[in-house]
């Protein structure tokens, strides 16, 4: 996520925890805040996808990309975001986008 005034930079993994760079501070979340997202992850951008593969009639694909609704609200309706465009691409992540950077990983 970035803005003129806000950039973060997060990712979680069950190998490399979950783990944020928030305006260039980096922190590992919580480990309630890592087990609701992984609690959630099923209903990520792979969710959407799938949504666009079975014809969902909320998202549709022009120009190669997906179009998803404007807002999107967390459960007990206090986040709220505009999405304002998603690429997909066929192969896999590059796993090392979920390891935290070198300086700041845990000692197995």
């Amino acid at each position: 996520m970035k803005s003129e005034i806000y950039h973060r930079l997060r990712a979680y993994s069950p190998e490399h925890e979950y783990w944020n760079i928030v305006n260039g501070k980096f922190s590992y979340a919580e480990e309630e805040a890592f087990a609701n997202a992984i609690e959630r992850a099923p209903y990520s951008i792979y969710r959407i996808a799938r949504a666009v593969a079975i014809g969902d009639s909320r998202c549709e694909i022009r120009f190669g990309n997906l179009r998803v609704p404007n807002w999107a609200v967390y459960e007990n309706g206090t986040t709220m975001y505009e999405m304002i465009s998603l690429k997909g691409s066929k192969p896999p992540p590059d796993p090392s986008l979920f390891q935290p950077p070198p300086e700041y990983r845990k000692e197995d």
